[in-house]
Formats: structure tokens, C-alpha cells, sequence
């Protein structure tokens, strides 16, 4: 019983400065000081990200959502634009469990939960990041979203990093793809192509990064998911992206297919 009150003291005490000055933090440290305990952190949210403060996030102002409850549906005007917050629970000093929230308040704090407070964007992103690549396999995929929700952070080289890394658990280098795609750029394309094409590479991951492809529009994927349907020695990636093709309207596939038969 004394040790669970001198915690709860020295849980207040560090908490104070905290959120007055918490830049000159070191995260991973004030995350993990305690055993057994919540830890509370907020930032700034990207341009579009929003939410309901519980299950259901944004990243494009509400017309869509890629987390919590799948199924419902959020009018736009209540989507509150951030900001981001994020519960870390710790059990023998470890991170166990990553739960992020948009929008909303926490409400009041138990015994054993520690608020940090409002910290700095790229300081949340960097120390997500930083579980992502070394935290268990649970705990490692739920670092990633919350990284990729904050304001003027780039993640995705840490993110590509990520799906290369092949020390990483799947379910972890599959969720950096997914979100490489949602950000991607011009680069990002090359680098997932590139990634389609390495033959020293997991079969299920490449076809992931198929997947992966198909999030970047048709202006964009078609060309690309063509390339490999026509040159990839690997008939599970050719039916990959000849399947992800099936999906969309773009005439450029009917004559993908065309040219197939005709070739036969």
C-alpha cells in the first residue's frame, strides 16, 4: 500500500513540469519510469485528421476513416480536428499497449495514470516510431497509426525503413505499407515497386506492397501493377496484380488484358 501512494506522489511531482516544458523531455524515459501505470500524451494532428474523441478517426476531414469502428458512420461537423491523443499502458516498465484517440478529453485521471500533457509533435512521432521498430508485435503495429497523425512530421522514411526491416514481425512491416500508401509520393511508388521485384523478399509481403500500390490511384497503379503483370517471373504476383487491375474502371486495364489474351 505504501509503495502504490509514494508512486501515485511521484507520479504528480514529474507530471508538474511536464506539461509546462515538455520539450526538453526525454519521452522514452518519463514513459517508462514507472512499473505499472497509464501514460497519457496529446499533439498536434495533421491537416484533415479528426474524430470522435473514441473509436472513430479521420484522416481526410471525415469524408472517410481507416480506425476504431469500421462500420459507422461520423457527419463531418462532428469530426473534431485533433487534437491527438494517445494511452500507453506500462506494465514492468514496458509498453504493452498503444491506444490512440482524436479529438474528445480524457476525462478524469486514475491513481495510476501519469498525463504528460501537450508535447510536441515530432517528439511523439519520433518516440512512436522508436516502438515501432523495437516494441513486441502488438504493441509495434499500434505505435504506427498515431505516428502518422501528427502535424508537419515526415514518417515516411522511418516507415519504408520499417517495411524493409525483415527482423520485423509481418503484421508490422504490412502496416508501415499500408501506411506508406496513404502518404506516398513519387518516391515511396519507386521504393514499393522496388520492393514487388526483390526476389530475396517475403512472397506475402510483396504482394502487400501490391496492395499497398493500389492505394496510390489508378492514374498511378495502373502503369505500375501493369509492369508487373507483364514482366514479373512470379505467377502469385502477376495474379495479385492482375486481380487489384480487376477492381478499377480505368480503360488502360481492359487493354492490359486484351493484349494478354491476344499474346496467348
Amino acid at each position: 500500500m505504501f509503495r502504490q501512494v509514494f508512486e501515485v506522489v511521484l507520479l504528480l511531482l514529474v507530471a508538474m513540469p511536464l506539461e509546462t516544458s515538455a520539450r526538453d523531455v526525454d519521452l522514452a524515459d518519463q514513459v517508462t519510469r514507472f512499473q505499472d501505470s497509464e501514460v497519457w500524451i496529446a499533439y498536434a494532428a495533421g491537416d484533415g485528421v479528426c474524430g470522435d474523441g473514441q473509436t472513430y478517426i479521420s484522416t481526410d476531414g471525415g469524408s472517410r476513416h481507416f480506425h476504431g469502428c469500421w462500420s459507422s458512420e461520423l457527419d463531418p461537423d462532428d469530426c473534431v480536428a485533433g487534437p491527438v491523443r494517445v494511452a500507453l499502458k506500462v506494465r514492468d516498465g514496458e509498453v504493452v499497449k498503444v491506444a490512440t484517440f482524436v479529438g474528445g478529453d480524457w476525462g478524469s485521471p486514475g491513481l495510476d495514470t501519469l498525463d504528460l500533457g501537450e508535447i510536441p509533435a515530432q517528439a511523439a512521432a519520433d518516440y512512436l516510431l522508436s516502438l515501432a521498430s523495437r516494441g513486441s508485435r502488438q504493441v509495434a503495429e499500434q505505435a504506427i497509426l498515431p505516428a502518422t497523425l501528427a502535424r508537419d512530421v515526415v514518417v515516411w522514411p522511418q516507415l519504408l525503413e520499417l517495411a524493409r526491416d525483415n527482423s520485423r514481425p509481418r503484421n508490422v512491416r504490412e502496416a508501415s505499407l499500408f501506411w506508406l500508401s496513404q502518404i506516398a509520393g513519387e518516391k515511396v511508388t519507386q521504393n514499393l515497386e522496388q520492393m514487388v521485384e526483390d526476389d530475396d523478399e517475403d512472397l506475402e509481403l510483396r504482394k502487400h506492397a501490391i496492395f499497398a500500390l493500389t492505394q496510390r490511384g489508378d492514374e498511378v497503379c495502373v502503369p505500375v501493377l501493369s509492369r508487373i503483370v507483364l514482366t514479373s517471373q512470379h505467377p502469385q504476383l502477376r495474379e495479385s496484380a492482375l486481380f487489384w487491375l480487376a477492381q478499377s474502371e480505368d480503360p488502360r486495364v481492359l487493354e492490359l488484358f486484351e493484349r494478354i489474351l491476344l499474346e496467348d
